[in-house]
């Protein structure tokens, strides 16, 4: 991600009472880089080179990783599979998206 913050767009969220629950980072074409609330601390995002969501990345308050997904796509842009991965970033599960 480095590189996009030179040219980031930072969007805070506010509940009625005006309390933060949620900051969103987001690139110069207006993709969503990450996320935090209080009770993930951050979500990144990752995109292709069409712009497909790539990888979705769960961090704690400590930034430590808790979940990993990863997004394949076939040529013509349709998602193909999608791959959960643990903190250790060991395969925990796949999802293949019927064609």
């Amino acid at each position: 991600l480095d590189g996009y913050w030179d040219s980031s767009i930072i969007r805070l969220i506010y509940n009625s009472q005006d309390q933060l629950i949620e900051r969103q980072t987001l690139d110069k074409e207006g993709e969503l880089l990450q996320m935090g609330d209080s009770k993930i601390a951050v979500i990144k995002y990752t995109y292709d080179e069409s712009g497909n969501l790539s990888s979705l990345t769960e961090y704690d308050a400590s930034e430590n990783v808790l979940d990993i997904a990863r997004y394949s796509y076939l040529s013509n842009g349709q998602l193909e599979r999608c791959s959960y991965l643990n903190k250790s970033n060991e395969l925990d599960s796949e999802i293949y998206v019927p064609i």
